[in-house]
């Protein structure tokens, strides 16, 4: 995928690399990577955009590239967005998404903290939800990550009511300064998932930057 991501988060990795290094790809209207699209991995698990949202692409371009990840069937396809309600939109527009492709949305917290020109969590959490009741088999995916402080009941609940297949839980690595929980309070988060029974995969977790600063 190529083109501006329209969420503006201000802990974006990505949007300080392109403004550094003036990378052309990333600017202007979103689209395919053409390119790209000529070298899609046929086998293993692969995460599909870089630097960029699933949920910026229109119909004709989405149904483009799911008709290429059909065409590896040995490969697993993992789709990222801030907007799972975009999947919703796309099966109402006809978009035809192949089996071996996996639903997942970035859902960093339960609050509505205003770092993000991305729907609310809440949102994120009904629009993956209901990816379910249109596809009962469908795989999803969920990415705490960066971590901002949350409602433990909220996020367990919302995570369950998803049904993940698959839950990636981890700090923020660029050190933005975000509202982030204690890590005694992430860790609780990540006991009562694996204890329902839910994969979780611990990325960068550390105590949160306010706590260790208090601590010294």
């Amino acid at each position: 995928m190529a083109g501006e991501c329209p969420y503006d988060c201000s802990y974006c990795w990505a949007k300080s690399l392109i403004n550094r290094y003036k990378y052309v790809k990333y600017q202007g209207p979103p689209r395919l990577d053409e390119k790209a699209m000529r070298k899609i991995p046929e086998e293993g698990f692969i995460f599909v955009q870089d630097m960029s949202d699933i949920s910026t692409l229109g119909v004709q371009d989405a149904n483009i590239l799911m008709a290429e990840l059909k065409a590896h069937p040995k490969a697993t396809y993992l789709l990222l967005t801030k907007n799972p309600i975009w999947y919703l939109n796309m099966f109402g527009d006809g978009a035809v998404f192949p089996e071996n492709v996996v639903f997942g949305a970035t859902i960093e917290t339960t609050e509505e903290i205003k770092c993000s020109q991305a729907p609310s969590p809440g949102a994120r959490f009904w629009g993956l939800h209901h990816v379910h009741m249109w596809m009962p088999d469908a795989k999803t995916f969920i990415s705490v990550e960066p971590i901002m402080d949350f409602n433990l009941d909220q996020m367990i609940n919302g995570i369950l009511d998803a049904k993940p297949w698959a839950v990636a839980v981890g700090y923020d690595n660029y050190n933005n300064r975000l509202p982030e929980p204690p890590l005694e309070k992430t860790r609780t988060l990540i006991k009562c998932l694996r204890e329902a029974g839910i994969t979780v995969y611990e990325k960068t977790l550390r105590e949160a930057w306010h706590i260790t600063e208090e601590a010294g």
